[in-house]
């Protein structure tokens, strides 16, 4: 059976609502011990990385699965690609390492501005998405370091920058996007992101960009024969985002990628100085993932990673009548959360729609079928999953899912229907004739699906152009939508008649005459404002909702804002260094044209200094904000400035309390803010400048604003004496009964560690340990000050714990051991210790580096008895010896509860408590576990001799009563079969 290739996808962009994150994101966001990193990765020093580390440690981003979405990304890079929009614009600078020497063969890689993103129909209005890096302009820099970067810009689009208060919420303004970006890469070096603010100033020369230096990640993979496996993918894996999250993370966090050599081998470079998740992903293999804790001029190597094969799902895709499909898109993906529920209607075409960022150990995989039909994926895992669910779609027809699927299974069989569609024509009013040049801004068909969430989904419709008419393939039985706009017409959105599943109608929809908003924009002298931003916000009552329409005034200072619809419009104004003004309703009528509207923006006032701190590149893009002094601001300033920022409300409605204007510290030290109502302000940066200005409307203010040093903390790690290498530094701040972590730091072969805090007070650090080889040293207090420095040693508790493990035979038993202790004085109260170890081949273990105290130590294996012995004391300085254990064979319970379960409110009603008791060992106790109607509950590693077995019914919430004890004799290395009838 012919396979495609298989895409473990670390991260996807997210297409559909932003309501629904949150549990996409926790779907795979699970922690597992077994695919953690055992003990301490080895970390040697380097002076430099391979040389041929550059082309393999930066490989294209993770494609996205849908061929439809590669196929609507290529064709917006050429829109990028084309002379049109943008002009011509050569970016130059210089590229230096943080010890001021020039990088040579860096790459730097233009990131256009969100004007010219727009211009080419690459708009992303979650802001959220994957960049295509590999289709972007770029230049290597040369033996200096110096680049020149030919590539296309719009002039940068200059607006207010504020902070809203909502009382329910805060709306934080960002220049991320306004300015083009320029990405700094290079396997020495960490990713790097940096505002053009030259260009903003006109100049395209953006002097000097500092890259610090960073680590890397070594390693090599091999099968379980220990055979290499050349050609697997290593990259960050993005859906387990650092605590810290490095500058630049979000947007930059799917390039660092290389693939392993023929002997199995990697280096990673290009990556950050923090705590990061490596993921390596080997066709037929299930994606494995290790943590390391990455620092400047080091290598951390994981050594020797030994890849789970998985199994294969596999199967064919036809038609209905059995034509096969080939190029059907599959995915296979984990059955977690609520949408791996099938009942949901149109749950396929949901799946389908979906793309997930997984973490954890969580993943999915993807291929595409062969021209038979048939399709294979490979590398399944059934142990952390028992069950995936597959997805299938291909275009012209409805998407399939297949639940509760099992790798290894027989292979699957989906038939495809073919898609509903409409073919629509867009009419003059009165239907006499075809609007000629009609566009289909977009279409989808929108599903209820309670369980996803409060509002419907939304499923894209194809739309495809033909002579006369739009198809539209995907349509379903209902609430089908679609927006039209036409030169000279309104932009209007239809509700589209539902069609029968496969079915295929004609409908015909009128296109109404636009109306027009037409005017200028002065300031209070009443001298035209050219640059002006006009936006008009669509009615509110509309079936279908309609996006804003923004246009920008000329020279004259006039607008015109055409194709709009009949119905009430909110129109609201801003521009640069004025005050923006509060908008106002218009209500034109289909065809009419209103004319003559005059907007009044009233000069503001503006603020503008220089910054003087210790470290001038540190500050650059820092925050300088200017809030009024008064508590609360005007309703009608800040529902004006909700509307400039495109926050939008109609007028009347519930305006915001709070403005707080601001601006960015730029690459020469210096901020400017413009625009603001005369009066006093607070003017604040991080860290620790404030001052009081008074502004006055049309008029500059000098204000130069000296900032403090943030609170460094440095010290030593030891354990007995001495010097505890990549140990991880943290520093926490406290929360009431919550904790924090604030920074960190990985120690050097000195044991030496320097960590730069983010601001001074508890609430940015209290306490710091060290942690090193699942154990950690007791919490130190610490008090940042700005313009201080704190020297804090940590040192790891000298005790140990050994024993050795054998079974009745007395033949060693290689297991996993676990100590563990109740959080004591010196660690914060949900911090626990727990130190994991496997005994070697004679049996023995040896857990080091315990914290003093009592804890308790858990020795498990399947098909043994667990033992647990607790109150055993770690001395400092000691070696305490464990008893020599002996683990016994046990056997197993198998409990079959009769009838069917059910669903609904009676559900809890529809189960038995069931609880097994050991007669011979008292220190087993007794296990229990709820069993539904018609499944089975298994007790493993029972000890082997005389049982009971209580069975419990349901009295009521939570409530059980014994009706039954059983008595039985477990044999060793045997299973007890106990049928329980659903009703007695």
């Amino acid at each position: 059976m012919g396979k495609g290739a298989r895409i473990a996808v670390a991260a996807a962009l997210v297409l559909a609502l932003v309501g629904l994150a949150t549990w996409w994101l926790l779907a795979g966001r699970g922690e597992d011990a077994s695919l953690a990193a055992r003990g301490d990765a080895a970390t040697t020093a380097v002076g430099s990385l391979p040389t041929d580390l550059a082309d393999g440690a930066r490989g294209a981003p993770v494609p996205l699965a849908e061929e439809a979405a590669v196929a609507s990304v290529a064709a917006d890079l050429d829109a990028v690609a084309k002379p049109e929009p943008g002009d011509p614009v050569t970016f130059t600078g210089r590229v230096l390492d943080d010890t001021g020497r020039p990088v040579k063969d860096a790459e730097v890689v233009h990131l256009p501005s969100d004007l010219l993103r727009e211009a080419a129909g690459l708009a992303d209005p979650l802001k959220y998405w994957f960049v295509p890096w590999e289709r972007l302009a770029r230049a290597r820099t040369d033996g200096q370091g110096r680049f020149t970067l030919p590539a296309r810009e719009l002039p940068p689009r200059k607006a207010a920058l504020l902070d809203i208060d909502s009382g329910n919420g805060m709306t934080r303004g960002s220049i991320d996007g306004s300015l083009p970006r320029l990405l700094v890469l290079h396997p020495a070096l960490e990713p790097a992101l940096f505002h053009a603010f030259a260009f903003a100033r006109g100049d395209a020369d953006v002097g000097d960009l500092v890259v610090p230096a960073c680590g890397a990640v070594a390693g090599r993979l091999l099968d379980e024969s220990g055979q290499p496996q050349p050609g697997a993918a290593v990259r960050l894996s993005i859906g387990d985002s650092p605590e810290q999250r490095p500058r630049g993370w979000e947007i930059l966090r799917d390039l660092p990628c290389t693939t392993t050599g023929p002997d199995g081998r990697f280096v990673l470079g290009g990556i950050w100085n923090t705590a990061l998740t490596v993921e390596m992903d080997a066709e037929d293999f299930v994606p494995e993932r290790r943590k390391a804790n990455v620092s400047p001029h080091t290598t951390v190597d994981l050594g020797d990673v030994v890849l789970e094969r998985g199994g294969e799902i596999s199967g064919w895709v036809f038609a209905e009548g059995g034509a096969p499909i080939g190029g059907a898109r599959i995915t296979v993906r984990m059955m977690s959360g609520p949408h791996a529920r099938s009942s949901v209607p149109d749950a396929a075409a949901i799946e389908e729609s979906m793309t997930y960022w997984w973490g954890g150990q969580g993943y999915e995989a993807h291929t595409v079928s062969g021209a038979d039909g048939a399709f294979g994926v490979g590398g399944v895992s059934a142990r952390l999953t028992e069950a995936w669910r597959v997805i299938v779609a291909a275009t012209g027809y409805e998407a399939a899912l297949q639940a509760d699927v099992k790798p290894g299974g027989p292979p699957l069989r989906f038939e495809l229907k073919p898609a509903a569609g409409i073919r629509l024509r867009v009419l003059e009013p009165g239907g006499a004739a075809t609007v000629p040049d009609a566009s289909v801004v977009s279409a989808w068909r929108l599903v209820d699906a309670p369980e996803l969430g409060p509002e419907p989904w939304r499923i894209s419709l194809q739309a495809t152009r033909e002579a006369d008419a739009w198809r539209l393939a995907g349509a379903g039985p209902e609430h089908n939508q679609a927006i039209v706009s036409a030169p000279g017409h309104a932009t209007t959105g239809f509700e589209l008649p539902g069609v029968a599943p496969g079915a295929a109608l004609e409908h015909a929809v009128e296109l109404p005459p636009e109306a027009v908003i037409a005017g200028r924009v002065v300031d209070d002298v009443g001298a035209p404002v050219e640059g002006a931003s006009v936006r008009a916000l669509p009615p509110e009552d509309l079936p279908v909702k309609l996006r804003l329409v923004r246009v920008t005034t000329g020279a004259d200072g006039r607008f015109e804002l055409r194709g709009l619809l009949a119905g009430r419009w909110t129109v609201g104004v801003s521009a640069q260094r004025c005050v923006p003004a509060a908008p106002v309703l218009l209500t034109p009528a289909a065809g009419e044209r209103i004319e003559d509207v005059e907007f009044q923006l009233d000069r503001g006032g503006s603020l503008a200094g220089s910054i003087l701190a210790h470290d001038a590149r540190g500050v650059v893009g820092n925050m300088v904000l200017a809030k009024p002094v008064q508590d609360v601001a005007p309703p009608a300033l800040a529902q004006a400035a909700e509307f400039a920022m495109g926050r939008t409300q109609a007028a009347g409605g519930g305006a915001p309390t709070t403005v707080t204007f601001k601006s960015v510290i730029d690459d020469r030290g210096e901020y400017l803010i413009e625009g603001l109502p005369a009066g006093d302000y607070e003017v604040t940066c991080h860290p620790g400048a404030k001052a009081i200005a008074t502004v006055t409307a049309g008029q500059q203010t000098r204000l130069d604003l000296a900032l403090h040093e943030l609170p460094r903390l440095r010290g030593r790690v030891t354990s007995a004496g001495a010097p505890v290498e990549n140990a991880r530094v943290v520093a926490i701040c406290t929360f009431g009964n919550f904790t924090d972590e604030a920074k960190s730091a990985v120690t050097n072969a000195a044991g030496e560690y320097a960590l730069v805090l983010d601001g001074e007070g508890s609430d940015h650090g209290a306490e710091v340990y060290a942690e090193w080889k699942d154990t950690k040293t007791r919490n130190a207090h610490i008090d940042p000050k700005f313009d201080q420095e704190q020297v804090v040693d940590l040192a790891f508790g000298g005790g140990a714990l050994q024993g050795e493990v054998v079974d009745e035979d007395g033949a060693p038993v290689k297991l996993q051991v676990t100590w563990a202790a109740e959080a004591r004085e010196g660690f914060t109260r949900d911090d626990d210790v727990r130190v994991d170890q496997d005994t070697d081949a004679t049996g023995h273990f040896r857990l080091d580096l315990l914290p003093t105290g009592s804890g308790v130590l858990m020795l498990g294996k399947r098909g043994y008895v667990g033992v647990t012995l607790r109150d055993l004391e770690v001395k400092d300085g000691e070696v305490t010896t464990v008893p020599r254990v002996v683990l016994h064979q046990g056997g197993a319970i198998e409990v079959h509860v009769g009838g069917t379960s059910g669903d609904g409110k009676d559900s809890a009603q529809q189960r038995y408590l069931v609880r097994v008791r050991s007669l011979v060992d008292a220190a087993w106790g007794q296990r229990e576990q709820h069993v539904k109607f018609g499944t089975t509950g298994t007790f493993p590693d029972v000890p082997a001799g005389n049982v009971e077995i209580d069975v419990l019914k349901p009295v009521g919430p939570r409530q059980f009563e014994l009706f039954r004890t059983v008595p039985a004799v477990v044999v060793r290395g045997e299973t007890f079969e106990f049928d329980q009838p659903a009703t007695e």
